[in-house]
């Protein structure tokens, strides 16, 4: 009572409020910022890892996420949002629109979520390569991530990927 009483009381008050918002902040940080950090790992890391071992290193890969795919791929990049490649701005999702503009940038591989594309289903132009979960996700814009093969610009360029898309070729050309 004497404790709470005069000149003791504001400090013992503020030190409870801050000892309750340090402890709620470590609550929130053990269940939520650890996901949070598994969830950029497994849906953004691992995919550029994965393209550091499986593409040869001047491929270019067009990506959602950005940031982590550059870093640890260490491939050269072109940002479907934009933000990095101002010849994407103002396609993103809007695959007419944007593909030419992939093309151009030299794209030949594809990280997105399967679940945004129209219908939930990518399109035939996109050939997936390697498909990765992200359990428990809350950050990330969707459960799953897959790398897609783009299609060859040229013949050429088949025969230099190791010829398994010979045929394929940008929707809209012939």
């Amino acid at each position: 009572e004497r404790l709470l009483a005069g000149r003791y009381a504001s400090p013992v008050v503020a030190f409870a409020f801050i000892a309750l918002l340090v402890g709620a902040n470590y609550l929130w940080a053990t269940r939520n910022y650890a996901v949070q950090v598994r969830n950029i790992a497994d849906g953004h890391i691992a995919p550029a890892r994965w393209l550091a071992e499986h593409t040869p290193p001047d491929a270019v890969v067009a990506s959602e996420p950005i940031g982590a795919v550059k870093l640890f791929s260490e491939r050269r990049t072109v940002d479907l949002v934009g933000l990095t490649t101002p010849a994407t701005l103002g396609t993103y999702r809007d695959w007419p629109r944007a593909l030419p503009a992939l093309e151009q940038e030299g794209a030949q591989y594809l990280l997105f979520y399967p679940d945004w594309f129209d219908g939930h289903t990518p399109p035939p132009w996109a050939e997936e390569r390697q498909r990765f979960s992200i359990p428990d996700n809350r950050i990330v814009g969707s459960s799953v991530i897959a790398v897609y093969k783009l299609p060859c610009r040229s013949p050429a360029e088949c025969a230099k990927s190791g010829g398994d898309r010979v045929q394929a070729t940008w929707p809209g050309r012939k």
